[in-house]
């Protein structure tokens, strides 16, 4: 992932560049615990916004959630770590019917089920 950034006003400018992107960020997070998997990637790009989504449980029982829109980190959350909290949820549980492990009429997982153990990483990106 690389960044680079130009105040035009100050003539200053600066560049970052992160080997890996939002997974090392994510392989960061989880440096000092045991992760339960390999980070998962996606990226979407959806209407004039790119998307993209690291995700890797550990063994711990703390959730991290690092987000960004336009490379600016959003420590509060917004609408986008809702939506991302929403769509892990029905991810997991569409996941758990097709398996048979939840069965028509049974209660699924609700968000606080998926929380424990989790890091993950947003990047919304205007495009």
């Amino acid at each position: 992932m690389y960044f680079h950034l130009l105040n035009e006003k100050a003539g200053e400018q600066a560049n970052f560049y992160f080997e890996g992107g939002i997974v090392s960020l994510v392989e960061n997070i989880n440096k000092n615990k045991v992760p339960a998997h390999d980070a998962i990637y996606l990226k979407k790009d959806f209407e004039h916004v790119q998307v993209e989504v690291a995700i890797q449980y550990n063994d711990s029982y703390n959730e991290i959630v690092e987000s960004f829109v336009n490379v600016i980190s959003t420590p509060e959350g917004g609408s986008h770590v809702t939506g991302f909290r929403m769509a892990l949820t029905r991810s997991v549980n569409d996941y758990a019917k097709k398996l048979g492990a939840i069965k028509n009429g049974d209660d699924g997982f609700v968000g606080d089920d998926l929380k424990d153990g989790l890091a993950a990483a947003l990047e919304l990106m205007g495009i």
